[in-house]
């Protein structure tokens, strides 16, 4: 196993972000300017901070063998961020956030599940 610099322990999530067109009625079908996936949420955001400033970062966190967590460890491979403290577990999953960004304003609101969660425990 490396060493590291830093070792991140923080709520991971993959963010679904979507910017929103300039009116938005309810029960209707929009065509968006931009929508992305990508990592989020504090902890791996400070992980990947950290990465880009040389540091060497791992993140510590629980995931399983699904799409959102492969879509997680990718971006924390695109960062540069190691994976060896990653513990594997069944069916876990990192959190997922649906952003909608208001181009505008640059507001955001935030929709956000949990079920699944890595959370990690002393077992």
């Amino acid at each position: 196993m490396t060493a590291f610099d830093v070792i991140a322990c923080g709520i991971n999530v993959v963010d679904h972000v979507v910017i929103l067109p300039d009116v938005v009625r309810k029960n209707e079908k929009h065509a968006v300017p931009r929508m992305l996936i990508q990592g989020g949420g504090p902890g791996a955001n400070q992980a990947c901070g950290m990465a880009a400033l040389g540091w060497r970062t791992a993140m510590l966190t629980k995931h399983g063998d699904n799409a959102i967590s492969r879509i997680a460890e990718a971006e924390f491979i695109r960062c540069g961020v190691s994976l060896d403290l990653v513990v594997r577990a069944s069916g876990a999953r990192p959190a997922m956030a649906l952003v909608e960004v208001d181009p505008g304003t640059g507001e955001r609101t935030v929709f956000y599940n949990l079920d699944d969660y890595g959370w990690l425990a002393a077992d």
